[in-house]
């Protein structure tokens, strides 16, 4: 589908260049829980701004109707969340090493700490405030 087909066209696009940067903030020499949380929040930040992308690209200069058809069909919604996933995916695989080679086990139970209370309750905190719904 023209969704699909995007969605394949944005991640070889910026593939590379999300890689780089997440390198770049993984290789500062700021603590382990902040270049974990910056690589992570980069991630958020560039998976909000392609879904924001992705909706205007399929529904600029259309009606409501029209738009509401789009967004609610599934090809729509796997099509953007398997772009998300990748994305995601690709952060992961350069957190993860970092991690499986830490030994030290108050860094690891901080570096839980903190994706558990800044980076999921956080993500709770904004999407009631927006008013976003959870999928079930």
């Amino acid at each position: 589908s023209c969704f699909s087909l995007y969605c394949e066209a944005r991640y070889d696009l910026m593939k590379d260049l999300f890689l780089k940067e997440i390198g770049q903030i993984l290789e500062n020499g700021e603590s382990f829980e902040s270049r974990v949380r910056a690589a992570i929040l980069l991630m958020i930040e560039v998976c909000e701004m392609e879904s924001e992308c992705f909706v205007s690209f399929f529904s600029a200069g259309s009606d409501k109707n029209y738009v509401s058809t789009v967004r609610s069909s599934p090809v729509f919604a796997n099509s953007i969340c398997s772009l998300l996933e990748d994305l995601a995916l690709l952060c992961y695989e350069q957190i993860r090493p970092l991690v499986l080679d830490c030994s030290q086990l108050d860094i690891l139970c901080d570096l839980v700490h903190m994706v558990k209370m800044e980076i999921v309750a956080g993500d709770v905190v904004k999407r009631s405030r927006f008013g976003i719904g959870f999928r079930s």
